[in-house]
């Protein structure tokens, strides 16, 4: 029986992709450059901020130093737009709600920065997940199973225990180095046949499936 849940954020509770294009605009309108559509964003999304803003601008603007200064107004003002995802993909609140209350801990490992991890997934889904873990300078980032294993070790699971939940294939490969089961969701931003070539033990197509696997429960 699985007593721990660890889920990723981005793409597997919340798809906070127009809050990063939001910002990604912003920082775009400030340098005169045209601004994408949510089509036209997702084609650059992936890699980091340094990957998706350079996609982002005008081929004749890619230069190393202009993509540095259009990342640098990115995080500027993504760090007031990231809070407005106010919402769970559709059904994705109450399935984790009604793991919770059969007794399944609930946590969440995101590379997205600490300091915005915490307050979006208590606006999520407050009061549920424990712990919340982000990026941070003293932690390496996922793939590395570091800070999957401390979330495990601090929830007093083995790694049988434990299932980890995302929508990437870097989830995928975190799940298997840490020696969890690796489930991968099908409404994040990967598809599920990359999801299935990353090592993905399970595939769930909804959020309904989310709460049926782990406690044979439908919503």
């Amino acid at each position: 029986m699985y007593k721990l849940l660890i889920l990723d954020l981005d793409g597997t509770i919340a798809n906070t992709s127009d809050a990063i294009r939001e910002a990604a605009n912003l920082a775009l309108r400030h340098f005169g450059h045209p601004e994408h559509d949510a089509a036209s964003f997702a084609a650059c999304l992936g890699g980091g901020s340094f990957s998706f803003m350079g996609k982002s601008l005008p081929p004749q603007a890619r230069t190393e130093e202009h993509i540095r200064e259009a990342v640098a107004e990115f995080w500027r003002n993504y760090d007031v737009t990231y809070i407005h995802t106010d919402r769970t993909y559709p059904g994705v609140d109450t399935a984790i709600a009604a793991l919770h209350a059969k007794g399944i801990r609930i946590a969440v490992l995101s590379n997205k920065r600490e300091y915005m991890t915490k307050p979006l997934i208590e606006q999520l889904i407050p009061g549920i997940a424990s712990p919340v873990v982000g990026r941070r300078a003293d932690i390496p980032a996922k793939p590395d199973p570091t800070a999957a294993l401390a979330i495990a070790a601090e929830c007093g699971c083995t790694p049988n225990e434990v299932a980890f939940v995302g929508d990437t294939d870097s989830d995928m490969e975190t799940a298997h180095r840490a020696g969890f089961l690796a489930v991968g969701v099908a409404w994040g931003y990967q598809s599920p046949e990359r999801l299935r070539e990353a090592g993905a033990d399970v595939i769930l197509e909804t959020p309904a499936d989310l709460l049926a696997y782990f406690t044979g429960d439908s919503q």
